[in-house]
């Protein structure tokens, strides 16, 4: 499942997405996101079992 938050401030999600299957960050956010590249920095933060993954990890974070 992945949770959308409008920050890192407490509250709930604005969307939530159920995975069928795994999937890589990176191949989520492609598919998801029409206009995601590859940046050196994004503009979100992504964490994972409450540890932070950087954008180098996302290819092969699922």
């Amino acid at each position: 499942m992945i949770n959308i938050y409008p920050s890192k401030l407490e509250g709930a999600p604005l969307e939530t997405h159920v995975l069928k299957q795994p999937e890589t960050i990176h191949g989520w956010l492609s598919s998801t996101i029409p206009s995601f590249t590859e940046r050196e920095v994004h503009p979100i933060s992504v964490w994972v079992n409450n540890r932070m993954i950087g954008s180098a990890n996302w290819s092969t974070t699922t």
